[in-house]
């Protein structure tokens, strides 16, 4: 399967997290806007809200303006190899 056809088969949820996790510096923070992040992903702000504020209240990643920080690594990479509904 080729790397387009890869992306495509992923969920938003497991896009977002792959782009936490590969963009996150080694302290697990990530520097960017819902805006930048739905932008990389091909999708909008609001999907990409929607997944963070859920990841929030799960206890995954802790936000703040501009600005993420990953609390549970293991478990956002868990998501990559759970197969769901597009998110």
């Amino acid at each position: 399967m080729g790397q387009l056809e890869a992306v495509h088969a992923c969920t938003h949820r497991q896009r977002l997290a792959n782009l936490l996790l590969t963009h996150a510096s080694a302290t697990g923070e990530l520097r960017m806007t819902q805006q930048q992040m739905g932008f990389h992903l091909g999708t909008t702000r609001e999907v990409v809200a929607r997944l963070l504020g859920e990841w929030v209240n799960g206890g995954l990643i802790r936000t703040r303006r501009g600005t993420r920080w990953l609390l549970d690594s293991p478990a956002l990479a868990r998501l990559l190899k759970v197969d769901g509904t597009t998110g």
